[in-house]
């Protein structure tokens, strides 16, 4: 082999190896990367209504079942001679949302328990930067295995604890719809909105209770 043969050999193989030293970068870099959006699952006792809210941050709520009086939407500003209802609520609760395949991807690891003010003074955050495969997700679910107010004015005839009664059951569910659209290295938060104000007027005062179908009616859920 003359040496100007072994001269081009080295030039190819010099090439060779710069092409598949890229190549080995770049699966390293989509392997480190990861192919996932993530998620933060944040709770407000009373969050405001969003200004100009888009279809997916749009909440969504149940109707009531037959025999069972909706309450007031309008929480704590239903009118500008209502007073707020102060004081804290705590809830134990656990969201996952529905994949395009029908699959429900769970967003909190485990149930987690958040309290916070009755009327939306803060937001606590259950669940932070979990992974969520990019894709469609077209509804959620929440389910609350416990939820009690403790209620310091603002509600006529009542002060003190007002628990959510389950009756039977171990826990409450509320299901909603939702338009959840991720790519690959998104950052979404959902917002649970306990709109603690709207069904803490259904409590019973003699009781210390509110039904548990209250709770599920007035709970929304948006991406924001």
């Amino acid at each position: 082999m003359s040496r100007r043969e072994r001269k081009s050999l080295g030039a190819k193989a010099l090439v060779l190896a710069s092409a598949f030293a890229a190549l080995a970068l770049t699966g390293c870099g989509e392997l480190t990367a990861g192919g996932f959006a993530h998620a933060d699952v944040v709770v407000s006792g009373d969050a405001p209504e969003p200004s100009g809210s888009s279809p997916s941050e749009t909440p969504a709520t149940s109707p009531a079942p037959a025999g069972v009086t909706s309450t007031d939407t309008s929480g704590s500003s239903a009118g500008t001679n209502v007073e707020p209802v102060t004081g804290q609520v705590t809830a134990t609760l656990d969201l996952s949302v529905q994949a395009h395949d029908g699959q429900w991807v769970s967003l909190t690891p485990g149930l987690r328990q958040v309290t916070v003010d009755i009327s939306g003074g803060n937001e606590e955050t259950v669940a932070e930067a979990e992974p969520l495969d990019p894709g469609l997700y077209s509804r959620v679910r929440v389910r609350f295995t416990d939820v009690t107010a403790h209620v310091d004015s603002g509600l006529p005839g009542i002060t003190g604890d007002v628990r959510v009664d389950l009756g039977d059951s171990t826990s409450v569910t509320a299901e909603r719809p939702l338009q959840l659209d991720v790519k690959e290295g998104d950052s979404v938060q959902i917002l649970v909105d306990l709109n603690s104000t709207q069904w803490l007027h259904a409590a019973v005062p003699a009781l210390g209770t509110v039904a548990a179908v209250h709770l599920r009616n007035a709970v929304e859920v948006r991406v924001r």
